[in-house]
């Protein structure tokens, strides 16, 4: 990775993430929300590949950045475990682990029509990063959540950012998640004896007036890690957040959503994805039936990696034969499931009803402009 695609990552998300890891949360339009990671697949949709480069950023944050550091106590608490198991993840620690999930769309206005109809509540402000690429986050109270992405300027994108107009272009889905870990330092280095080959984590920095300003690069309050090529199936990344004494967010969504619960990986060979995962301390806490095939939970903190080697549901099959292991869909913990299944039907949301890894649940199959196979549970 040269240093200048290097310097334009961290530009990225210390711009991108200034709201979620400052100790004042300011409205949204104080600054942007959270930007894509740059895993994307590749021409066929089957492996991630590495950033893609990216042009200087340096009006982006002139443009959208406005500071809002401001210093609040640390909190220290238990490193969450399963209580059913009593599992718990070293690396993730205290912190949510499944923190978020990317969906893109190629035709935005649609998905957000989509997206409404399901129940969610999308922030109010429109991301913009640079290169043709925008968002719109849908947060839930223990801030995880989807982000919601499009190229809002095409032609732009193809030029300065190829990977991720390809993706876009092709593919309503997703792409890649996040998971938040305690300490990027140790998580590096335990993840490089593993084998995992991860992208060394930087201290965050972005510049406040730009290169030529008189003030000094400020470091961020949180520090990011991409794996290697390959490495892991679905593409997660990683995150270290500053602990904050942060309250949860106060959202409400008309479908009842509480937060982000799971995250559902195709995936071709069940027990290599395991062990890969394994490598990097996730483990198996129980093994289900979900759309009629056997699936393994691995615990993420807060949030739940499914993993599922399809034999008979064609979705699945397909799914996999076009885009090889990827991330299918997601499982959303609401606060009444009569209430959301009363919701979801009262638009014409067609939905399955099954009992999945946390009792009952509501299906809705992926379809697009909304290319994400979606869980609704208690």
């Amino acid at each position: 990775m040269s240093s200048d695609e290097s310097m334009q990552r961290r530009a990225l998300r210390a711009a991108a993430n200034a709201e979620r890891h400052a100790g004042h949360r300011p409205s949204a339009g104080d600054v942007p929300e959270p930007g894509p990671p740059r895993f994307l697949g590749s021409v066929d949709h089957r492996a991630p590949l590495p950033f893609s480069s990216r042009h200087p950023v340096r009006r982006l944050i002139l443009a959208l950045f406005i500071p809002a550091l401001v210093s609040c106590s640390t909190v220290e608490t238990d490193p969450i475990e399963d209580t059913a198991t009593g599992v718990y993840h070293p690396l993730i620690g205290d912190e949510i682990g499944l923190d978020h999930v990317l969906l893109w769309s190629s035709d935005h206005a649609a998905a957000e029509k989509r997206l409404e109809e399901l129940g969610f509540t999308l922030s109010e402000k429109t991301g913009s990063y640079g290169a043709g690429i925008s968002n719109r986050i849908i947060w839930f109270e223990n801030w995880s959540f989807i982000e919601f992405l499009w190229l809002s300027d095409p032609q732009t994108a193809r030029l300065e950012a190829p990977r991720e107009y390809e993706f876009a272009t092709t593919i309503n889905g997703s792409n890649a998640f996040g998971v938040s870990i305690a300490d990027a330092d140790v998580t590096y280095e335990e993840l490089t004896r593993s084998g995992l080959g991860p992208d060394r984590p930087d201290a965050e920095v972005w510049d406040p007036d730009g290169p030529d300003g008189p003030q000094e690069p400020v470091e961020n309050e949180w520090r990011f890690m991409f794996m290697n090529e390959g490495s892991l199936p679905g593409n997660p990344f990683f995150v270290q957040y500053k602990k904050k004494a942060n309250t949860p967010r106060s959202e409400t969504h008309p479908n009842g959503a509480l937060k982000v619960s799971a995250v559902w990986l195709v995936v071709s060979d069940l027990e290599r994805a395991k062990a890969a995962y394994g490598r990097a301390h996730f483990v198996e806490t129980s093994t289900f039936r979900s759309l009629g095939e056997n699936a393994v939970s691995l615990f993420a903190g807060q949030g739940e990696i499914f993993l599922i080697q399809p034999t008979t549901n064609s979705l699945l099959i397909n799914a996999l034969q076009t885009r090889g292991d990827h991330v299918y869909g997601v499982s959303v913990q609401v606060a009444d499931l009569a209430a959301t299944e009363r919701y979801l039907k009262q638009r014409g949301v067609p939905i399955s009803k099954t009992v999945g890894r946390s009792g009952a649940s509501l299906m809705v199959a992926p379809r697009d402009p909304v290319g994400l196979h979606i869980e609704f549970h208690d």
